[in-house]
């Protein structure tokens, strides 16, 4: 959000973000996926960081101090070999298809098949932490930033990460708005914004288990939460738009992905009514990304 927004948003994880696994769909064979999705190479693959970890890990995928039960500071909570990219497309990557997506090799130079577990026990891939791609939104459209984990570390001597994975995209054109004004954010109002059908509700119904909410510095007003039916077509973002037409809630498009709909949850300035700007893809097309690393522990 920008630092300018006095307005505090949660979204709960019920199918969202550009990472989530979509449980409603079938993962694609090798066929259909190449029969149905145009290869785009990226314009610009960057690598931001490289991490290996031998450390124990629990069940949620996190790193456990020898000798402890303590999960490690978070930026060594994954265990195994992990790398980190940023990609640029040549066009706005509207969704990430994480059920099309795949990883074909990550491997040391010495031989080494990091994808196996170093302990041998399988990986619980119903943790987000023990998921081998997660994307993320960039600062632009056309960019993402990628993570490839693997749970197993280079062999002694190794001292080259090689990766090569699949990604799939749905990637949006012919960019539309659509605009509701004055909607009466009370529970049980419904409302349709383009491609988006929400209904509010009272946001104390909401049963989140360790939700957490931060209030911003300034930021005043009532709760506001409304639930969405699945979304067909990609979105690039929903607003909400105060009195004077300046943005006080943004909610970035990728957390209309889930193939089960979801619920947002946030506060806005004190206002009776609420003005939603939807922006979004009228066509999409799935595109393969094939990603390509060979880079040294130094990079």
């Amino acid at each position: 959000m920008p630092r300018a927004m006095t307005t505090r948003c949660a979204l709960l994880m019920l199918g969202l973000a550009w990472c989530a696994v979509a449980p409603a769909q079938e993962a694609k064979t090798e066929k259909e996926r190449t029969a149905d999705a145009s290869t785009v190479k990226p314009v610009r693959v960057d690598v931001l960081s490289l991490q290996v970890s031998k450390l124990p890990r629990d069940q949620f995928g996190h790193g456990i101090k020898p000798g402890t039960n303590e999960n490690v500071a978070f930026w060594l909570a994954n265990v195994g070999t992990a790398v980190d990219l940023r990609i640029t497309l040549d066009r706005n990557g509207a969704r990430f298809l994480d059920g099309s997506s795949r990883i074909v090799r990550f491997a040391d130079d010495r031989g080494g098949d990091l994808m196996k577990p170093r302990d041998g026990e399988p990986m619980n891939l119903a943790f987000p932490d023990n998921k081998s791609i997660i994307v993320k939104p960039g600062p632009r459209l056309d960019e993402a930033e990628v993570i490839l984990r693997a749970p197993g570390v280079p062999k002694p001597g190794a001292t080259r990460i090689k990766v090569h994975a699949d990604l799939v995209f749905l990637a949006g054109s012919e960019e539309q708005t659509a605009e509701a004004r004055d909607l009466d954010p009370k529970p049980g109002t419904s409302a349709t914004i383009g491609p988006i059908k929400l209904q509010f509700k009272d946001p104390k119904d909401l049963r989140v288990p360790a939700l957490r909410v931060q209030r911003l510095k300034g930021a005043e007003g009532p709760s506001v939460a409304f639930d969405y039916e699945p979304v067909e077509k990609p979105i690039r973002s929903l607003v909400c738009l105060g009195p004077d037409g300046q943005a006080v809630m943004t909610v970035d498009g990728s957390s209309f992905n889930g193939t089960r709909g979801g619920t947002v949850w946030f506060t806005i300035p004190r206002q009776k009514t609420l003005h939603f700007k939807v922006i979004y893809y009228e066509k999409a097309s799935e595109i393969t990304v094939p990603i390509r690393v060979d880079t040294g522990v130094g990079f």
